[in-house]
């Protein structure tokens, strides 16, 4: 999956809360840690298998990886042996749960 930025390397889908988190390099890009071979790149799409729950790849600290809900909202660990990157129907799936909750909010 491609990871989609601003200039300033910012996901514009996060809105203004993602441009002020302020992650990433210079160039828009967070450097791999060492021995990150397997690592999921920060902005790929992603399932985590043990919740069910499909998430962008936020950050990797502590041996976890930091998944953020397709839509926004708050950040969770999961295990990077229970994650692997989202296909198109897990991709699909996601965005009609965020559709169908926005509905029911009265977006």
């Amino acid at each position: 999956m491609e990871r989609i930025t601003d200039g300033a390397g910012a996901d514009p889908r996060e809105g203004a809360e993602g441009a002020a988190r302020g992650r990433g390099t210079e160039a828009g890009e967070r450097l791999p840690a060492p021995g990150g071979a397997g690592r999921l790149p920060v902005g790929t799409l992603a399932v985590d298998t043990a919740r069910d729950r499909v998430g962008v790849v936020m950050d990797h600290v502590g041996g976890r990886v930091n998944l953020r809900p397709l839509g926004g909202g708050r950040e969770w660990d999961a295990n990077p042996g229970r994650v692997r990157p989202a296909d198109r129907a897990d991709e699909l799936r996601a965005r009609v749960r965020e559709a169908n909750a926005e509905s029911r909010r009265g977006r």
